[in-house]
């Protein structure tokens, strides 16, 4: 099966207790791939992202720092995440990095700064990036553009514009990645993006531990769940869900450049 969560958080402390045995859940529901996405946090979430994707063959890292905690980044930060880039080939991806004008847990001017380090370091290393993008689409997407961030790519992770603004993220040549979202009844704009996105540049996503599908929402979000987004969008679409697993997980393994 070609069933790939492309954005997960297995080494936040929601998983501590029993992070192995989720793991082994995702290895039953036969998962081709995860994407695990590195983050700067008091655990250590970048090196146990990394250590994750070495001890397990279908978990892949990505490093960066989420923009909550842009205030906190320095020079000494920016060195190591480019050195976590380069220290392992499991390693896929820059981010998650971006803009989140919804909590403001870091001010706008350093989202900002950090924001075009990460695209920097990206381009440096010809790898895709991965953003975050919350209340700030219009910005986000402008500074891409103006740090040729193009040039290498990636996703808008947990895509929550409208259809206006995905087919400008599309049309700069980004993928966009639905997760649980998708399957909430009131989510009117981002079903209209999901049926009407190009099959060819859509890819899964559960934000795992947040963002649970129904029928699980509410509960923690594990990446095996990826199925029940899998199948609101073949609803959405009017497709066969076989078709949409192995379209979605070709697209991931494109995005990042998978060695599957």
């Amino acid at each position: 099966m070609m069933l790939i969560d492309s954005h997960t958080h297995l080494s936040d402390r929601q998983f501590n207790g029993d992070r192995e045995e989720v793991i082994a859940r995702c290895r039953a529901e036969g998962m081709r791939a995860i994407v695990e996405i590195g983050a700067l946090s008091k655990e250590g979430g970048n090196e146990l992202a990394i250590r994750l994707a070495e001890n397990n063959d279908f978990i892949f890292a990505t490093v960066g720092v989420h923009p909550h905690d842009a205030d906190i980044c320095t020079n000494a930060t920016f060195e190591r995440v480019l050195n976590w880039a380069i220290s392992s080939d499991k390693v896929v991806a820059i981010g998650e990095t971006g803009l989140d004008y919804h909590y403001n847990l870091s001010t706008p001017d350093n989202q900002r700064h950090a924001y075009r380090r990460f695209i920097d370091i990206a381009r440096a290393l010809k790898k895709p990036l991965v953003i975050h993008d919350r209340e700030a689409h219009e910005e986000s997407l402008q500074i891409l553009l103006e740090e040729k961030g193009h040039e290498v790519g990636g996703v808008y992770h947990c895509f929550s514009g409208d259809w206006k603004f995905a087919r400008k993220v599309l049309d700069a040549g980004f993928y966009l990645a639905f997760g649980g979202v998708v399957t909430f009844k009131n989510a009117t704009d981002l079903h209209e993006t999901a049926r009407r996105a190009p099959l060819d540049r859509i890819v899964l996503e559960t934000d795992a531990p947040y963002l649970a599908p129904i029928p699980h929402r509410g509960k923690r979000n594990e990446p095996w769940m990826t199925k029940f987004t899998a199948a609101r969008i073949a609803e959405l679409r009017g497709a066969p869900l076989d078709k949409i697993i192995q379209a979605t997980g070709e697209n991931s393994i494109r995005l990042y450049n998978l060695p599957l």
